[in-house]
């Protein structure tokens, strides 16, 4: 993913994407301090030295003395998950952080952090490790909400600082857990394109509810915000990440939707809009299948939230 805010550039890539070449040569023809590198090991290299090979050969091909954020794509191999290969994926995340904490140490990597984490790990890294992690990058979309990992944000009084469109320098070594979500708009944007008519599935139902909520909020705050920003359901979606305490890192291959995304912070959702509108997803998610094709679904929407 290549994200840019007016001179400042977010590239996130992982071994996994098999890009990190092409990326280096494209970092050749920039001004290395205007751009923030991501990239993550792959579960098959989760070995200390593994990862340290590993993230040796990511700063080769990118072509960097140091990469801004490196993290563990995730924990371990999953025997359950279909798409994964655990044939010669022995190790897992604790071998492999303690590579990342020293090559954190000796400044290769200017911030360390972890993806597809649950709050069961991280609090066992939060008491086991030397670094707690920068970062901890999540999926998140309206029916998939880490409600754990926020509460143990809050319980721990873990700061969950905001980063909405771009990074403007790296994050300084503290006990302060940036929560990013990715992937929250994917879903809704492509099932909320389908004719309603035809639908037949619950879950492209679901998200095409949960896109109608956030259309009707956003004419709701229309009316109260500039009439120079643009507010729509991606952009609530964003407010609402934030209000959640996460980070909202919007991509977009639209200029037009690019530009209006620079502008969503200078607007936002009150408290009450955030929590009700998380009510909402939750109203939805739980819907019972009999319902979500019937007027009561339709009826539910047209209620104030």
């Amino acid at each position: 993913m290549i994200l840019c805010c007016s001179s400042v550039c977010l590239l996130d890539t992982a071994r996994a994407y098999g890009n990190e070449q092409n990326i280096g040569k494209l970092l050749q023809n920039v001004d290395r301090s205007q751009v923030f590198v991501t990239s993550k090991v792959w579960y098959d290299s989760l070995q200390f030295h593994s990862t340290i090979e590993t993230v040796r050969s990511s700063m080769k091909e990118l072509k960097v003395s140091f990469v801004d954020l490196y993290l563990i794509h995730w924990p371990q191999c999953y025997d359950e998950i279909e798409w994964m290969d655990c044939g010669s994926a022995k190790g897992n995340w604790r071998s492999s952080w303690r590579a990342l904490e020293k090559l954190f140490a000796e400044g290769a990597l200017q911030a360390i952090g972890v993806s597809n984490f649950d709050s069961n790990l991280l609090k066992q890294m939060m008491d086991t490790t030397l670094v707690v992690p920068h970062v901890v990058q999540n999926y998140m979309d309206p029916f998939s909400i880490d409600f754990e990992m926020l509460a143990l944000a809050k319980e721990a009084g873990i700061q969950f600082q905001v980063l909405v469109i771009c990074v403007v320098s790296p994050p300084p070594f503290r006990a302060n857990i940036w929560f990013q979500a990715y992937s929250s708009a994917r879903s809704l944007a492509s099932e909320a394109k389908k004719d309603g008519n035809q639908v037949k599935d619950e879950w492209t139902r679901r998200y095409q509810l949960a896109w109608a909520a956030l259309q009707n909020l956003a004419e709701d705050v229309k009316l109260r915000v500039s009439s120079d920003d643009h507010v729509g359901p991606v952009e609530v979606l964003v407010q609402w990440v934030l209000g959640l305490g996460g980070i909202a890192i919007p991509a977009t291959s639209n200029p037009a939707h690019a530009s209006s995304n620079l502008r969503v912070t200078s607007w936002e959702l009150t408290r009450e809009e955030t929590d009700a509108l998380t009510s909402r997803f939750q109203q939805l998610r739980q819907l019972p299948v009999d319902q979500l094709f019937a007027e009561h679904a339709d009826q539910l929407l047209k209620t104030e939230l």
